[in-house]
């Protein structure tokens, strides 16, 4: 890495490091392209209301306003937040973005700004980017509708923008590979699974899944044979998970599933089920006929039982049943 980027170079941000932190938060290069939308239908035509509102906020509330220079120098700080607006999620992989980020970060810590007063601030400006996307399309349909002769237009970029709203939330919830529930999705549906479940007091209990000789497959055969016997495999579980149980990527190759309602006793004979059903199958991928090995691990919730324990008591259980079967 160069050392022209002192603020990587500062905190340890190598490219492996900036890949693990992308890698974090599933985002890739297609999440680009969504970045690219985000710019072009709201940020871009929406700059200087988003940063007039931003500010109108801050100085509503004095626990910023201890913070806020006076108006000259508020001017400069003010060109300087459209500039990261007007960047935000462009190529975001890059060193240059994490440089010019982190910057922000240590700008804020050098005017002694508390983290709680920083984390909120972040949640507003995220929070009046979301309102003004909708008021942008709520102004398109009504100039839209005003002009009766562009009716079909208006009929044509409503479609459009349901497509794309359609993709976006897709891309947020879907693991592009398998077509299942991605990280983040998977864990909402055990927090609110938990919920639920210490609500009603009814069991509930996780499976998590490793699909044990797929770096083996990809060393020998290439990544794209591992991916499309992975994808295989997920299209084999599917059909052995009632409508209830919840299906999703944890990262790499391991899987977890939710299901509510099912003890450890259900669970386990579940996750023994699904061990067989795969260890039986022999999956035709191109010329190649392989097999695919899982290790699996259960925990069951217990009331109470934050979503960090019922993880680490999952993966606990699994690394046990890997080294019985080792």
């Amino acid at each position: 890495m160069s050392i022209q980027y002192q603020y990587c170079h500062t905190y340890g941000f190598d490219r492996e490091k900036i890949k693990e932190r992308l890698r974090l938060f599933q985002l890739n290069k297609n999440d680009l392209e969504t970045a690219k939308l985000l710019q072009e239908m709201v940020v871009q035509p929406n700059s200087g209301p988003i940063i007039n509102k931003f500010y109108s906020y801050l100085f509503n509330h004095k626990e910023y306003r201890s913070f806020l220079p006076s108006d000259k120098i508020l001017e400069d700080i003010k060109n300087t937040q459209l500039h990261y607006l007007m960047t935000l999620g462009e190529n975001f992989g890059s060193e240059n973005y994490f440089d010019n980020r982190l910057l922000v970060g240590v700008t804020h810590n050098k005017i002694g700004m508390p983290l709680s007063l920083y984390e909120c601030a972040y949640q507003k400006l995220r929070a009046i980017i979301l309102v003004l996307k909708i008021i942008s399309l709520d102004m398109s349909l009504a100039i839209d509708s005003y002009m009766d002769a562009n009716m079909h237009q208006l009929e044509d970029n409503i479609d459009q923008l349901t497509k794309i709203s359609r993709k976006l939330q897709y891309r947020c919830d879907i693991d592009p590979l398998t077509n299942i529930s991605n990280r983040n999705c998977i864990l909402k549906n055990i927090r609110s699974s938990i919920l639920e479940a210490d609500k009603k007091d009814t069991p509930l209990s996780i499976v998590m899944i490793d699909f044990d000789n797929l770096g083996t497959v990809n060393d020998k055969y290439g990544h794209m044979v591992g991916d499309l016997l992975l994808k295989s495999a997920v299209e084999v579980i599917k059909p052995l998970l009632s409508d209830v149980d919840k299906f999703g990527r944890y990262g790499g190759d391991e899987f977890i599933i939710v299901l509510p309602g099912k003890d450890n006793d259900n669970a386990q004979e579940q996750a023994m089920h699904i061990h067989t059903v795969i260890g039986e199958k022999i999956f035709q991928i191109g010329t190649h006929e392989l097999e695919i090995h899982l290790s699996y691990g259960v925990a069951t919730h217990v009331e109470n039982e934050s979503l960090s324990d019922l993880l680490k008591h999952v993966d606990f259980s699994l690394l046990e049943n890997k080294v019985l079967h080792d």
